[in-house]
């Protein structure tokens, strides 16, 4: 009898699972077998190359978004603003000369938006706040006037500083006073300062004078009862010009003397003739 030797049939040899395809990338699971560690290496590198990419879309989409939700709506944009301090001049005008009107509040810029409101000529001081989504407040000084400045038929009120300002309503107890120069003053430009200092000491001093005039190069002039003219000049010592004034008046009425004219422009030495 031939013996004959059966060979062991070798053990099946554990089947590797089939690796997983993923967005283009294949990732090997070992996961099943105990003990071993997930091979994270292929992910991490396609986050190398992929993750700027998808960074830059998120964030651009956020701009977007952005964008539009401050700029392409009407909830930050200003179509009004609250006016404070203002007397004379009128809201609309404040705003208009503004500039704000349709602008984003994002783009108001307070300083310059105050500069644009204090070239108004009736506007000495301009400041300007915000607050979102669209509040804007505008607060003003007004120049006061003090003196209706007359120039032929047209008048023009002006303050301490001589800023001529646009007349609103009346000024009943100021000084009118007549301008005999060639050209009319601008609104918003100046006239003689120290002659509208004078014309308001004048008033204080002569409550019944209603009017005086001024040439440039003598400054106030007033008609005596006589009816000659008193040159006055400028500045703030009508007090002791009027007082030399009175004196000299009433020597010359002594005297019999009836003169052309009186000039007081320097009272140290006042002279007539």
């Amino acid at each position: 009898m031939r013996l004959t030797r059966r060979r062991k049939k070798a053990a099946p040899r554990p089947r590797r699972k089939r690796s997983q395809a993923r967005q283009g990338y294949v990732f090997e699971a070992t996961a099943s077998a105990p003990g071993r560690r997930v091979n994270w290496e292929p992910l991490a590198a396609f986050w190398r190359k992929q993750g700027g990419v998808v960074l830059s879309v998120l964030l651009l989409a956020a701009t977007a978004w952005a964008s539009f939700t401050f700029f392409g709506t009407d909830g930050f944009y200003v179509y009004a603003a609250t006016i404070e301090g203002n007397l004379a001049v009128p809201d609309e005008e404040i705003f208009a000369a503004s500039g704000l009107d349709g602008l984003s509040v994002f783009w108001v810029n307070p300083e310059r938006i105050a500069g644009a409101v204090a070239r108004l000529p009736d506007i000495r001081l301009a400041e300007v706040s915000c607050h979102l989504p669209a509040q804007v407040t505008v607060r003003v000084v007004e120049r006061q006037a003090r003196v209706v400045w007359q120039w032929q038929d047209q008048q023009f009120w002006v303050d301490d500083h001589g800023v001529v300002l646009t007349p609103r309503g009346t000024l009943p107890e100021a000084v009118i006073v007549r301008d005999t120069g060639t050209a009319p003053p601008r609104l918003g430009g100046r006239v003689d300062a120290q002659a509208v200092v004078a014309a308001q000491q004048l008033r204080d001093l002569r409550p019944r004078l209603g009017a005086v005039t001024y040439q440039p190069d003598r400054g106030l002039v007033l008609e005596s009862a006589g009816g000659w003219a008193i040159y006055l000049g400028v500045g703030d010592d009508m007090a002791l010009k009027l007082a030399i004034l009175d004196a000299l008046e009433k020597d010359l009425r002594r005297q019999g003397v009836r003169p052309a004219y009186i000039d007081l422009r320097y009272p140290e030495r006042p002279t007539y003739r």
